[in-house]
């Protein structure tokens, strides 16, 4: 009996170590992809005129566009300066 609960001991660690492993690496995907940001069309090159087109992510790769249109995010004084980029999938 001793040898049996020895050896399913190991196993039931190593299943837990697992799906522990699994669970972070689906929650860390998720927080990536949660990272969503409106984007805007820039009315001039101040910023300060802005147009709501789509969302963006934060989370650096292709820039975000529509059509050859950049979008932009707005900093903390609403100018629209921040490079935003494409959702991935």
């Amino acid at each position: 009996m001793k040898t049996m609960i020895s050896r399913i001991i190991p196993v039931a660690a190593m299943l837990l170590a697992t799906a522990g492993a699994i669970g972070t690496h689906a929650m860390e995907r998720q927080a990536r992809s949660s990272a969503l940001h409106d984007g805007f069309i820039r009315g001039n090159q101040l910023g300060t005129v802005c147009t709501l087109s789509n969302m963006c992510s934060d989370q650096e790769g292709e820039i975000c566009t529509v059509g050859s249109t950049q979008l932009w995010g707005k900093d903390g004084a609403g100018r629209c300066v921040v490079e935003r980029y494409k959702i991935e999938p």
